[in-house]
């Protein structure tokens, strides 16, 4: 398990070396993304943190907090990573990081938004309409299973 700003720093950097600097909000959910994904390929989290259903989606606490100052600016520097900087992440997760990016690193904050609060999304399963919950790892990996079975299924046709 890797902590979440190790994760956005990751994205930080795909972003930079694609001259396409990457907002909070971009992170928060690209980050959220992969640890989907890596869930349902691996059975395994990628975060060692939990996801939040907050109102204006799922958020990752202590990387929030990393990256708040920028507000809605891009994030073009690394942040300090909590236990450590620079880890060598596992083949697989590195992969997917890579995967998401190329996917879904296009997409704006609102469109990475809209696709996180969709309905039968785990945020929209959990958030309860005050406050924050938190989002069960079991929910995310079974929707991000879903999701990759759905998309095998239609590529076989």
């Amino acid at each position: 398990m890797y902590s979440p700003v190790q994760i956005a720093n990751k994205f930080i950097t795909l972003g930079n070396q694609h001259h396409n600097p990457l907002t909070h909000m971009q992170l928060q959910k690209l980050t959220y993304i992969a640890h989907g994904y890596y869930l349902a390929l691996t059975g395994k989290p990628l975060l060692n943190e939990c996801v939040s259903a907050w109102k204006y989606g799922p958020v990752i606490p202590g990387m929030y907090d990393a990256f708040k100052d920028y507000g809605n600016k891009p994030v073009t520097n690394v942040a300090v990573a909590p236990f450590g900087g620079i880890v060598t992440m596992d083949p697989q997760a590195e992969s997917i990081i890579g995967a998401v990016y190329k996917f879904y690193g296009s997409k704006n904050g609102i469109e990475l938004s809209t696709l996180t609060h969709m309905p039968g999304t785990p945020w929209s399963q959990t958030y309860n309409g005050i406050g924050s919950s938190i989002i069960p790892d079991d929910a995310i990996k079974t929707y991000y299973h879903d999701l990759l079975n759905n998309r095998q299924q239609c590529q076989g046709l």
